[in-house]
């Protein structure tokens, strides 16, 4: 027991904006080269419609500080231009004139005369070149899902890296000459405490053919190793959403899941399954799906059970979004979302990791705990229910939006297997509101996956075990849902 205040360091990392000229931070968002010449990418005719929008909600209220007129001053980015700004006309007391003209006017001759301008008020718009990012901006807007793998990267830091670092803050805060501490005898030791633990063994995980493999350091590779329960592919059709996905990209796509599925012993992933090509400015997702489906059963005779979806590396999510809810809630046909460029040139261990979810997706087990590794939760006499339970709030400015709660089940014996319920709630509720019934309606899953899977005479599970980050068994939501179960 600590007999004794402690206090508690850590580091935390934020994303900023990358400063200095703002065309560097624009080609930086599109996934190109800052260095790079700017007029293939940020011209008013190389940029989509779909890519402007983003590019505009990416910079809006961004502050920037011009390098032509009004140096001084720091104005904050309204929304980018619909055209260059040799072609952007703007209205004055006596006559109308482009952007570039009227930076001629007063001194200032625009390298890069096609690129889009940045809206800084009513009636101002800045060329980008003109435009510098003030340094220390927090990126608060939510992250691409690459942004989120680079932030987790350069946020990784060695134990005794981050140990050092702490060490340095403790410095920072100046709690040996605090005079407040000083005045109270109170004093601050400077050596972190040290505390007995100790590293549990990892799980032997079971795949096909029995075979096992024992993760090392967290990690574990599934080559020459065959899944669990291998799911069957009944038909797969392909959506491009990139217009600069070229053939050979689209062959090598082809070959990486036929090999990947092949190793796996997934059945039924076709060598050549029929692809569309679509807009990624349209919004007409649903649709997109449906016809992918059609031209499948067209040239297969069957629809597919899987759609395999092409993102643009930049403006990727929104459409993400969308395919996800027309496959899983509108449709009802699993879809597996690439970005661009990491499967355009995929090894042979991200087809593998792609094939991992498909396999998942379509109702097969990649792999189990070996048994007596868990005999507790394996126990075929004494069946147990896993529960994971959490709440998510919206982020800082999103006062009006619910928080959501969410909790996922198992429903087979192998702990491998399932099911997921979420639910709007008041955001200044810190209990899960209709957690018993939640948890009921996991019941009912658990018991009709045992009858019509398992063909089990023991429905009920004997054990529940709950998985709550912030409670514990006296709290008292987890007694309430105790006492309705």
């Amino acid at each position: 027991m600590i007999s004794k205040m402690v206090i508690t360091l850590d580091i935390n990392f934020v994303a900023v904006y990358r400063s200095g000229p703002l065309i560097k931070l624009c080609l930086d968002y599109l996934g190109r080269n800052p260095d790079q010449d700017p007029t293939q990418f940020l011209s008013a005719n190389s940029l989509n419609q779909n890519n402007k929008m983003c590019l505009a909600k990416y910079l809006r209220n961004l502050k920037v500080r011009s390098t032509g007129i009004h140096a001084s001053k720091v104005h904050s980015i309204k929304d980018v231009s619909v055209h260059g700004a040799d072609s952007l006309r703007l209205k004055t007391e006596d006559r109308e004139i482009s952007v570039a003209a009227l930076f001629q006017d007063i001194g200032y001759t625009l390298r890069y005369p096609s690129l889009i301008c940045v809206q800084v008020s009513s009636r101002t718009w800045f060329p980008l070149e003109c435009c510098e990012v003030i340094p220390g901006q927090v990126f608060r807007k939510k992250k691409e899902p690459h942004q989120g793998y680079r932030m987790a990267e350069f946020s990784s830091l060695r134990p005794s890296v981050c140990l050092q670092s702490i060490r340095d803050g403790l410095e920072v805060l100046g709690y040996s000459s605090n005079k407040y501490l000083q005045e109270f005898g109170m004093n601050v030791e400077p050596n972190p405490m040290t505390i007995k633990g100790r590293v549990l063994p990892p799980p032997t995980l079971v795949y096909g053919r029995n075979e096992t493999i024992t993760p090392q350091d967290g990690r574990w590779n599934v080559r020459d190793t065959t899944l669990y329960r291998p799911a069957k592919i009944e038909g797969c059709a392909i959506i491009i959403y990139d217009g600069r996905f070229r053939p050979e990209y689209e062959r090598h796509l082809k070959q990486g899941l036929l090999h990947a599925a092949h190793t796996l012993q997934i059945k039924g992933m076709p060598p050549d399954p029929p692809v569309l090509r679509k807009n990624a400015a349209s919004s007409a997702t649903l649709n997109h799906i449906k016809e992918a489906a059609l031209m499948h059963k067209s040239a297969k005779g069957n629809m597919p059970n899987l759609i395999i979806v092409v993102l643009p590396d930049v403006e990727g999510r929104d459409i993400y979004l969308r395919i996800k809810n027309a496959g899983d809630i509108k449709i009802g046909v699993a879809t597996q979302c690439l970005r661009a460029l990491p499967c355009s040139r995929g090894s042979d261990h991200y087809f593998s990791n792609v094939c991992l979810k498909i396999n998942v997706k379509l109702g097969g087990i990649n792999y189990i705990p070996m048994t007596r590794n868990l005999p507790f939760l394996k126990d075929a006499a004494h069946s147990t229910l896993v529960v994971g339970a959490d709440i998510k709030y919206g982020g800082q400015g999103r006062s009006s939006k619910p928080a959501y709660a969410a909790i996922v089940g198992s429903v087979d014996p192998d702990i491998s297997k399932y099911v997921a319920i979420s639910r709007p709630q008041n955001r200044r509720v810190d209990t899960i509101q209709d957690l018993a019934d939640m948890i009921s309606d996991i019941l009912s899953k658990f018991m009709n996956y045992r009858e019509v899977v398992e063909k089990s005479a023991n429905l009920a599970p004997q054990r529940i075990l709950f998985f709550r980050n912030t409670n514990s068994e006296g709290d008292p939501e987890v007694r309430n849902l105790w006492t309705t179960l």
